[in-house]
């Protein structure tokens, strides 16, 4: 099946139907006569969902190898919070930086500004083509690796959502 010129795959499809299939059996309380309205609600789930969030091929095990990175930045990025809190008069030089994204479009692109926001003192500002504009608290501070780093851990879940030179020029 084709979706805006991408081929999607019919696993895909099939699981999602299953998906939304036992969403609906769950809210239904599994009473076969609420299929007349569910069928075609989960018909229409189906393709909204894909059309919407195309299926996206994700390295299952190099997820699962993400998350100690993803913890370890969320605490990182709670302890400096709390430094602030407790030391208001640490020195700061925030500043808005620009980043070039080398995510394609899509889910990888969603998580990684999403996660960009845990990773100590940056938060994502605005995005305009491949540019992401981030504020750092500190821009003195070694933000520019934590974002490479968290880039390259997305583009091996994400495979297919990288660019041909991803970061060959930084």
């Amino acid at each position: 099946m084709r979706i805006k010129g991408q081929q999607i795959n019919s696993s895909a499809i099939v699981a999602r139907l299953l998906l939304f299939s036992i969403i609906w059996w769950a809210l239904s309380d599994g009473s076969a006569a609420s299929w007349l309205i569910g069928a075609p609600a989960v018909l229409c789930a189906l393709v909204v969902s894909i059309t919407l969030l195309p299926p996206v091929r994700l390295v299952w095990w190099r997820l699962a190898a993400f998350i100690p990175f993803f913890f370890w930045q969320s605490l990182k990025g709670g302890a400096k919070v709390a430094q602030l809190a407790f030391q208001p008069s640490m020195p700061l030089s925030p500043k808005l930086v620009e980043y070039h994204l080398h995510l394609s479009s899509g889910l990888a692109r969603v998580a990684m500004i999403n996660i960009i926001s845990i990773l100590p003192g940056t938060l994502s500002t605005k995005i305009n083509g491949d540019t992401l504009t981030i504020h750092v608290l500190d821009s003195q501070g070694d933000f520019l690796v934590a974002l490479q780093d968290l880039e390259r851990g997305l583009a091996q879940i994400f495979p297919n959502s990288v660019e041909p030179a991803l970061m060959e020029d930084e």
